[in-house]
């Protein structure tokens, strides 16, 4: 699991299948801790929904989750992704 490293408004989780979900938080109503999420599970409540991701809104989750100049330029197509809008989150 990783989150956005500036102040913790998100966190990409790992599926079973091995695909990766970008979970948000409602209305930036609260945040995650900033340090390492790696090995952590997550149980969280909320809708998923598939969405498609413009470059710009990719190049700024790049940046938070502090990736290189050269990762960040690399972003050139929007992605359709799943995504989910979490009302709650609990880190074990």
């Amino acid at each position: 699991m990783q989150s956005c490293q500036s102040k913790g408004c998100w966190m990409d989780v790992k599926l079973e299948d091995g695909s990766t979900m970008k979970v948000t938080f409602r209305d930036y109503g609260f945040f995650l801790p900033v340090e390492d999420l790696s090995g952590k599970t997550a149980v969280f409540t909320g809708i998923a929904r598939h969405e498609v991701i413009s470059v710009d809104d990719q190049r700024h989750f790049a940046e938070d989750a502090g990736k290189s100049a050269e990762e960040i330029a690399a972003i050139t197509q929007p992605r359709e992704e799943l995504r989910f809008v979490a009302d709650g989150v609990k880190l074990k």
